[in-house]
């Protein structure tokens, strides 16, 4: 995996059509579908921000008992 990510949200789209677009692109492959959970803040607050992450890691590690 690379050290460098490129995130792109789009909503409302027919993901059928999506990947078929994408796939007709060059060089691009498909390598396996992940299902993720996507937390997404709009806070000004860094302290804010901060506690609202410490809360999911919490809920993350309760639910998978890490």
């Amino acid at each position: 995996m690379n050290d460098e990510e490129l995130e792109i949200k789009i909503l409302n789209i027919d993901i059928n059509d999506f990947k078929e677009k994408l796939l007709s692109l060059e060089g691009i492959k498909f390598k396996k579908e992940v299902k993720q959970e996507i937390y997404t803040y709009d806070c000004y607050d860094p302290i804010i921000m901060y506690e609202l992450m410490l809360k999911d890691y919490e809920v993350l590690l309760s639910t998978f008992k890490i």
